[in-house]
Formats: C-alpha cells, structure tokens, sequence
C-alpha cells in the first residue's frame, strides 16, 4: 500500500475516531468523583462599597482626579466611568493597569505628592477583594493543553522504549506567561498534524518491526577501509588497479552477505571489474556497467569464522585512452560508495524490546481480532493515561482491518492504528476530566489517572510510570500521594523540571542566542555560555530536587562551577572542566543575581544594561512587570551620543529627564546600576570608560543602595515575601500549566503560609502546589 495512502488513512480514521475532536474532545467514560464541596459566601459588597465611598474614593480623589476624574481623562484613564462594582468588574484590565501602578510606585508621578505605605497597601487590597473577588474552593480555569515538543518527545520514548529525536520535525511552541506549557499559547493546526503523523511514523518505524527481522548489519564507514584509493565523502576512488582492503570483527561465525554499492566511470570496450578477495581467495567477480554516480548494489555469500577477517575489493581493469574521440570516455575508474556485512543469515533475531512491549504474548486460541483488541486496548491505557472503553478500541480496529487487509499483515494494521492513537487529542492533550460529579457544586476533585498526568508531566515532562498509574487504577495515588512526590524528585527524571522550569524562569534558554562583541568580551565563546547555563542549573537543581531553601536562590555562599567559570570569576584553585561545588564567601558572588549567566542575558552585546538587569529583577524576582516603553523612543547611544566617554550611569540619568521615561526607570535603573561592577558577561570590574564605578542608587520604596551586595540584602530582609510570593507564582503558573492571576491569591496565600512554618524549603513549595485546590480540583 502506498505509504501517502497509508498516512491519509490514518489522518481520515484518526480524525473520525473523535469526531469533532477539535470541539469535544474528551467525550470518554471517566470515572465520576462524588464529592461534596463546601462553597464560601462572596464578598459583601455592601461593606465593600461603603468602604469605597468612606476611605477609596476620597483617597483617589486626591491623588489621582487632578489627571483621571472630574472630566479629566489622561492616558485615556476616566475614573469617573466606574461609579459600582459591576462597572469596575466589567472592566478589569484597566483596574489590573490601576493596581499595578499604584504598587509598583510609578503613580501618582514622581514629581507629585506621593501616598503613604499604608494607603497604597488599603487601596490594593480594596481592589483585590472588590474587583479581583477571590474563592478558596474555586480553582480557576481548567486548562486542556497539548504537549510541547519537550513533552511528546519524552512520552513518545517512554511509550515506546526507544530514544529518538523527534524535536525536529515539530513546529516550535509559543510560550504564555512566561512558560512554553502554557495552555494558552500551545494552539493545534492541521499543520501540526501532518508533523505529527510524521513523528509517530518515525518514531513507530524506529520501535516496530513488520514481517521478519533483518540479518544483523555491521557497517563499515570510510575511516574501517584501506588501500590504494583516495577518499571522498562519497566513498573511494580506486584506479591504476587500486585495491580497498576491510577487516570487520566478526562475533559469530556463519555464512554472511557482503554488500557493495558501486559506480564506475566507463571507458574501452569492457565495464569496470569487481573482485572480492577473502583470505587471498577469489570469492566473486562483478561487472560494474553503471555509469559514475549511478550507484548499484552488488552482493555475495560467504561463510565468516569469528575473529577479525582481511576482505579486499579489487578494481583488476584500470585503462586509460587519452586519444578516444569521446572526451567522457578516455579513463576507467571504480567508485565504491558504500560497504557492509549482513549476517549470520538463516539464524532467526528476536525482534526489539520496543516491538516487544506492544506485541504482547499471543495465546494460542487467539484470533487476529480479538488479539489486536488486546495489543491496543493495553497500548491505548497507556499513551491516553487512562482506562479506555470498548468502544474507543473498537474504532481502532476499524484501521486495523483497512490496513491489514490491503498490507496482507495484522502487525502492519496494527500499526497504523497505534499511528491514529499518536496523534489523538486523548494522546497529545493533557485535559481535564470530563465526567460530571453526580453532586450540584461548582467544582469537584480530577480523577487519580488525571492526577497522575499532571504530577507526571509537572515533575519529569513525560506521562505516569507504571506505579503511577497502578495507583490510580487502584484508586490509591491520593493515599500515597506525599511519598509518590518524593519518590519522583529523586528520579533523574525530575531535572526535566528543573531545567525546564529554570530555564524559562531565569531566561537561561536565551544564552542560546546571544552574541557578546568579541572586541570587547574575548573571553566569550559558545563553550563558555554552555557553562554558564550549567552553573545556574545545577545550583537550582540542588536546591529543588535537594529540597534546600529558596532563598538559597538569592543567598547561596556556594556555587558549582569549572576551571573556565573560575577564570572568569577570578576564583583561585579550580581545575579541570567538570563542575564542582566550590565556595564563594568572601568573593563579589552571592546566589544567582550575580552568576555570570543572568548578568549576560541581561546586558547588551557591547555594554551593560541596568535597565535589562532592573527589568530582569523586577519580573523574575518580585514579580513586577514595569510597562513597556513608549513607542519610537531611541536608544542610550542614540539620545546621548556614544563615544562621548559617558558612563552608561550619566546616559540613564540624561534619559530619566524626560517625563515620559521617568516613571519606569526610577523603577528599573536603581536595581539594575547596582551591578555595575559586572561587565557584560559577568566580570568583575572596577572601571567604566576610565573611571571608578558608582553602583548605588536608591529604590522607590526608599531603601538605599550602595551595590549587588546591599541590593541582596534588601531582598533577601525587606523583601523576602515579595521574592517567595514571584517563585510560588511562577512554579504554580508552571504546573498548572495556566496563567495565575488575582483570583489565585487565596491559593498563593496558602503556600506561602506552609513555606513559612516549614523553613521555606522547596520541597514544600512543590508539594503545597500539588496539594493546591487549582492542582486537585476543577469546575464542572
């Protein structure tokens, strides 16, 4: 059957399997969870309003009107337009810009009357709880997301036993939230199917063996073969009567096929001659008529003993005419492309593991229906994570039969319809459960086999083991749910987590794509950026699969690095290439804010960058996002001249001038001068531009800054809260693969209550997330 056929077929059953699975996807018998759900009263917005009118509004009356109320309407901002909460509800973006800017000290303006700490903290927490109303027992939206690229290679490995690259062939992920499993970017397109198809034919081809194995193949590349040729990436040239000489090691003696594939450059009135020579004994002869580059195969049978064997190929006819009246002609050369053994024929190979583990045992009175039911039904539990109906299979089978029949072999039908499964959206989809909970409330608990997909695709980016799912098939995965958490992060499999939540947490996947100016970082190559990434995930994973505490992240006196990081850092007495755990008290390094991978990603290719390191701070450490810039605003060098011997201090303090500029880079500029001892790929250093660095500054919240070390300081002291609150959004936005927002907060709280009472460990971070409502549950 032709193999485009073979794949429409596929795609046609395939899609017609879960009719409309664009829109109802997940249409399966799940198990129901019966389950009474205690709901809280909402917010009285009775009391809320009268705070509104007694504290809230006069607040903003005299803060902020003079710009956005009493007809005034700058930034296109009215507050008289929100006179109730259903007008403030329906328009919730603008009072998130509100909330933002008023915490993030960017309003009232720099220049106008500023309100007091606790004012800001009142209003704040009015708009949460008016606007932002939040329910403990709501989980929020329930994503249904695809896999990744990351998380399909996995699965497919982990399904199927094998280890192939399948990354390649999938369109690359958009990310959400900061996070490429982020339901919201990871759209699905007929395009993707195609690609999907693909992959599982490679992937299938790779682990499924139809009809019976193939002779074992010892290939034999260029650098195994000898003699008087000249090589080439096309193989070896042999002319003047040039000899190739092989000499495979043979395991297991048998009779065994030599392969040649060979072309020859034709001249006089014979082909280009083949001997094979075996121990000084002629065993074949071959008349090699294609023309060059037209290669043919040509093959014999010989019996090999055990042992390392001498095998020549001879080209005996060499002839040269200089004078023949066509050009092409004139010289008879031999081309040998490629050469193999296959072999000991006759002995029968057992087929892979990986085919093995799909074609289970057939009992003798099984027929092929019946037996193909089976083989599927165990395959389909396993890639869809759940039990599967009869039903479900039955429809498989229906590609079963089309293909089997067509290809004459039931492996081969079964194949194809494993090929539909791969690209199902119970396969590709990480999805909410579908069952209706036999009880009116608004949410009920997921299903054991749905919390084991998301235990397993958070912790190692891949589906359940099989103690996994034996739990939940059991009922029993939420008994033994603590000691399954652990039991997972000691599993190598957990750096998956680690390297991928860290990666995207800390930006360390940009370092990819960064190209420092050699002119002025010469220490700077692609070796040097690989370790840079190396340290800082290895020291996060330390301290989330060590279970250490997180403010290890901002506090850690010890780093892991190799002899190119120590050069770098200046760091005496580290040899060798392999990463080790050394100490840095006492050095300008302390936790990730100054590991060399941050203060890169975080620089120009040709300077410093405080506004990237502020932002970097803000966003990933306190969870601050600052707005972006106004449109057709140039750049440092273009407003101030560069070359002009300005420090990049002096540029920011000319840009903060302008009004528009102001606000933000009051924000951003203090955090980020402070690392200005750290050059653009992280070296330490005294002078810019021939004079002595000023790394201090003052924070909008008052706190003043001398450099790195007291701005460590101030995060780690005054703003601990804030840092664990941004580590906790960010894991939660992670796991639950969703944005996390205001209506959260109540979750947040939560975790970060058990982070206090539990020395801020990451395991307890990790577990209360798992343990969280929007983990456990979801709404009906």
């Amino acid at each position: 059957m032709a193999k485009s056929t073979t794949w429409l077929s596929i795609a046609t059953i395939a899609l017609g399997v879960t009719a409309g699975w664009m829109i109802l996807p997940f249409l399966t018998d799940r198990p129901e969870v019966a389950e009474k759900v205690v709901v809280q009263p909402k917010p009285n917005e009775t009391e809320l309003m009268a705070q509104w009118e007694k504290d809230i509004k006069p607040m903003l009356e005299h803060y902020c009107y003079d710009c956005h109320g009493d007809g005034m309407s700058k930034g296109k901002l009215d507050l008289d337009e929100y006179p109730n909460l259903a007008s403030m509800r329906k328009d919730p973006k603008v009072w998130e810009h509100i909330i933002a800017r008023v915490d993030y000290h960017l309003m009232p303006p720099p220049e106008e009357e500023q309100p007091e700490k606790k004012e800001r903290e009142k209003l704040t927490a009015w708009i949460n709880n008016a606007v932002f109303p939040a329910d403990q027992t709501d989980p929020g939206h329930v994503v249904m997301r695809r896999m990744n690229r990351i998380e399909y290679q996995n699965t497919i490995d982990d399904l199927l036993g094998i280890d192939t690259d399948l990354i390649s062939l999938l369109p690359p992920d958009d990310s959400g939230y900061g996070f490429d499993n982020n339901g919201s970017a990871l759209s699905i397109s007929p395009a993707h199917i195609e690609k999907y198809l693909q992959a599982a034919e490679k992937a299938l081809d790779k682990a499924i063996v139809v009809g019976p194995m193939k002779p074992y193949r010892i290939p034999i590349t260029n650098r195994h073969i000898s003699g008087d040729g000249r090589k080439s990436d096309s193989g070896i040239y042999l002319f003047t009567r040039g000899t190739a000489a092989v000499a495979p090691k043979i395991e297991k003696a048998g009779k065994y096929r030599l392969v040649i594939t060979a072309s020859a450059s034709q001249a006089g009135h014979e082909p280009a001659f083949l001997d094979v020579h075996y121990r000084k004994k002629h065993i074949a002869h071959f008349e090699v008529k294609n023309s060059l580059g037209d290669e043919k195969v040509f093959t014999t049978e010989f019996e090999l003993k055990s042992g390392k064997h001498d095998i020549g190929l001879t080209f005996p006819n060499d002839f040269y005419d200089p004078n023949s009246k066509n050009p092409q002609r004139r010289d008879r050369n031999l081309m040998i492309h490629q050469i193999r053994l296959e072999g000991p024929l006759g002995v029968k190979r057992q087929k892979p593991s990986s085919h093995r583990r799909i074609f289970i045992h057939r009992k003798g009175d099984q027929d092929n229906r019946s037996y193909a039911k089976a083989v599927l039904t165990r395959f389909a539990n396993r890639a869809f994570r759940r039990p599967v109906s009869g039903e479900e299979i039955d429809r498989y089978l229906v590609l079963v039969d089309k293909i089997g029949r067509a290809d004459k072999s039931l492996e081969s039908g079964i194949k194809s319809a494993i090929s539909a499964m791969l690209v199902s959206p119970s396969f590709l989809f990480i999805a909410p459960d579908t069952a209706i909970s036999k009880h009116s409330g608004k949410t009920s608990a997921i299903s054991e086999h749905a919390l084991a997909s998301r235990l397993s695709y958070f912790l190692w980016s891949t589906m359940p083991d099989d103690e996994l799912l034996a739990l939940a098939d059991t009922g029993t995965l939420r008994k033994n749910l603590d000691s399954q958490i652990t039991r997972m992060l000691e599993d190598n499999r957990s750096r998956e987590m680690v390297n991928h939540f860290a990666g995207q947490w800390l930006q360390l996947r940009d370092l990819d794509a960064i190209t420092p100016d050699q002119e002025h970082f010469r220490k700077f190559n692609r070796a040097l950026a690989d370790d840079m990434r190396t340290e800082t995930e290895t020291l996060a994973n330390y301290i989330l699969r060590g279970n250490r505490s997180l403010l290890d992240f901002l506090d850690a006196d010890y780093s892991f690095i190799n002899e190119r990081l120590a050069d770098l850092y200046e760091i005496p007495d580290v040899k060798g290439q392999n990463f080790r755990r050394v100490q840095i008290k006492g050095t300008q390094r302390r936790g990730i804010l100054t590991h060399a991978s941050i203060l890169t990603i975080t620089s120009q290719p040709n300077r410093t960058s405080p506004v990237l390191r502020g932002k970097f701070v803000l966003e990933n450490i306190l969870d601050i996002t600052p707005p972006p810039p106004p449109p057709n605003l140039p750049s440092l060098e273009e407003a101030h001249g560069e070359g002009n011997n300005t420090t990049v201090r002096e540029q920011l303090e000319m840009h903060r001038k302008k009004a528009e500029c102001a606000g933000c880079h009051n924000l951003m500029d203090p955090v980020g001068l402070a690392f200005e001892n750290y050059n653009g790929i992280g070296r330490w250093r005294e002078f810019d531009n021939g004079r002595t660095i000023d790394a201090s500054g003052k924070l909008v919240t008052g706190e003043a800054l001398e450099n790195a070390e007291s701005l460590r300081l101030v995060l780690l002291n005054g703003k601990r809260d804030e840092f664990l609150r941004c580590i906790t959004i960010k894991m939660m936005t992670y796991a639950l693969g969703r944005g996390v927002g205001r209506q959260d907060r109540l979750h947040i709280d939560k975790v970060l209550s058990e982070l206090q009472k539990k020395d801020y460990t990451a395991h307890t971070l990790i577990k209360s997330i798992i343990h969280s409502v929007p983990f456990q549950r979801q709404r009906q």
